[in-house]
């Protein structure tokens, strides 16, 4: 894998940012930003698979048919460690989503230590 300078690394994630939170003709922002909180990835990514298929439980706000445009962590290179302050950075994605950030974690233990992380607060 090539190896990018850090400027060229703010630009690849200023391209991927303006592709991947504001979407489509009418550049509206997508459903959600997702964290993947999981040492078994590719099960996390099953399921971001089925987000966005419409295959998800349910309710008011999504009713049947409703597909969603979501985007995750990764696209947005937000671990990338050299990303300074990415937990700032983190906020400030979620919050140009329509609905914030949709965690996907294996289990309550591990949902509940990302709800205590400094992103969180």
């Amino acid at each position: 894998l090539p190896k990018y300078s850090t400027e060229d690394l703010e630009k690849l994630r200023a391209i991927q940012v303006d592709e991947c939170i504001l979407t489509g003709a009418n550049r509206e922002p997508v459903d959600f930003l997702i964290s993947k909180f999981s040492a078994q990835v590719y099960d996390v990514d099953t399921h971001i698979a089925r987000i966005r298929l419409g295959d998800f439980p349910r309710n008011k706000e999504f009713p049947e048919g409703l597909t969603l445009k979501v985007v995750t962590n990764d696209v947005l290179l937000l671990h990338d460690d050299r990303v300074p302050k990415w937990e700032d950075e983190f906020l400030y994605y979620g919050n140009q989503t329509k609905h914030g950030v949709l965690v996907l974690a294996p289990t309550e233990t591990m949902f509940q230590n990302w709800i205590s992380s400094r992103p969180c607060q």
